[in-house]
């Protein structure tokens, strides 16, 4: 099975007190390093942090990646 890895980018924005998506769109895990640097320095984001999801594992696992990346 092929691997097929996204990474997102989670922090909080300006103005807000909760975490959300900030970035999705990120082809390397460098490329989200760099966004999240971007967000911090020039947009005033705070908390910052990657997350990878591997898209190729089966939709159940995915789900529960995703359930741990926001769970309180």
């Amino acid at each position: 099975m092929e691997s097929r890895l996204e990474y997102v980018v989670w922090g909080v924005p300006p103005g807000d007190d909760d975490e959300r998506p900030l970035y999705t769109r990120a082809a390397t895990l460098d490329d989200a390093r760099r966004v999240a640097v971007v967000l911090e320095t020039r947009h005033g984001c705070t908390r910052t942090r990657i997350q990878t999801l591997d898209m190729s594992a089966d939709g159940a696992s995915v789900a529960a990646a995703f359930r741990a990346a926001v769970a309180p």
